[in-house]
Order: C-alpha cells, then structure tokens, then sequence
C-alpha cells in the first residue's frame, strides 16, 4: 500500500494545535496519523478528477472543520453533530446516501473504521463536486463544494464557513515540510516508504 501523503498530511496535523478539551493528547500524535493514512487511502480510491494532494488538502481540510480538529470524542463516535445524526470524523450524515448500517460501523479510532469513514468522506464530496462545478462560476467551485457538504443544501459560495474550509485547504497545499516524527508514526501503521525529501506539490483547488 502506498501512503506518500500520509506523513505530508500528517505534519500539517501535528503542527496544529489540538482542540480545547482534548483528553487524549498522549495518543493524538498516534490518533492522527491513523487518519492521515485513512485519507491518503481513501483519495487513491476514489477516482475524482483532482490530483491526489488536491483531494487529499481538501478532504483533510473538511475533517478537520467537521472534527472540531480532529477532537477524540468525534473520531471515536461519542460526539455526533446534527443531534446524533452525523458520525465519525468526516461527519456522515445518516442515510446521506449511506445506510444505516454502514453508517453504525463509520466511527471509531481505529485503522479500519477511520478508513470507512474517510472514503464515505470522500466520496461525498466528489459526489457534490461535479454536481457545484456545473452550477456556480469556475472560482467558486472549491466553496461553493463545502457548503453544499456542510450544510446539506445548494451549492452556494457565500456560507461563512466555506471560505474558511476553502482557505484551510489552500494552507494545506502550500506546506512542504514532511517530519521525521511524521514518516515514523506512518511506518508503524504502513511500513516503511520512500518519503525523505519528498517536497509534495500541487497546486490550490480551483
């Protein structure tokens, strides 16, 4: 399995500071590159008509906002948003067009679980990508996308939020750093992979 991103991904992570109430801080690190890898899988697997960091910064750039940064209680399914209705760390609306058992084994802490969670992520918004590219100006493609995502209705750019995801996801793109702390708590999940002095590219989503 390949996970090239994975480490890109995960030292952006690990530059963040953690959420207000996290209890779990001597396992984040670790909690993080399970995602990290989660998502890297999940953008290799869905063929959406991006580059794969495009993909990737965007997807990470979602969970992050939808996760509360990516709070334990919401990676493990204790904390579900629109009163119990959204699960996991990509926030997976109930029968939004996952049934519900699928949607009951989405979240939890895991490789397998958070690997569910991120490709129903993705999916998602591949889904609701084509559908904004065909009804909003090419600029407002990226915005129009995560509101459509968060808040369940039409393709607009002008919900607050989405121009925040959207410029969470430019930050994303534009980090070059991978850490040595990065492709080590990857290896530990994946094995070993040629990621030193790898400088990921890719260029903003339009």
């Amino acid at each position: 399995m390949s996970a090239e991103l994975a480490p890109w991904l995960l030292t952006w992570m690990l530059r963040q500071p953690p959420p207000a109430g996290e209890e779990h801080l001597d396992t984040r690190p670790r909690r993080l590159a399970v995602a990290a890898v989660a998502i890297d899988d999940a953008v290799r697997a869905e063929p959406w008509d991006r580059s794969p960091r495009d993909k990737a910064a965007t997807a990470l750039a979602t969970a992050w906002e939808e996760s509360q940064r990516f709070l334990y209680a919401v990676h493990a399914g204790m904390k579900r948003g629109d009163r119990g209705a959204s699960n996991c760390f990509m926030q997976i609306n109930l029968g939004n067009p996952i049934p519900s058992p699928e949607w009951a084994t989405l979240h939890g802490v895991d490789l397998a679980a958070s690997r569910r969670c991120a490709l129903a992520g993705v999916e998602t918004l591949e889904h609701l990508d084509r559908i904004c590219r065909r009804k909003v100006r090419r600029e407002n493609w990226a915005p129009a996308m995560f509101t459509h995502y968060a808040t369940g209705r039409r393709c607009s750019p002008f919900w607050s939020g989405s121009w925040r995801r959207y410029r969470l996801t430019v930050s994303i793109l534009r980090s070059r750093k991978i850490s040595a702390t990065a492709v080590a708590l990857v290896n530990e999940l994946t094995g070993p992979h040629p990621t030193e002095n790898h400088q990921p590219g890719g260029a903003a989503p339009p």
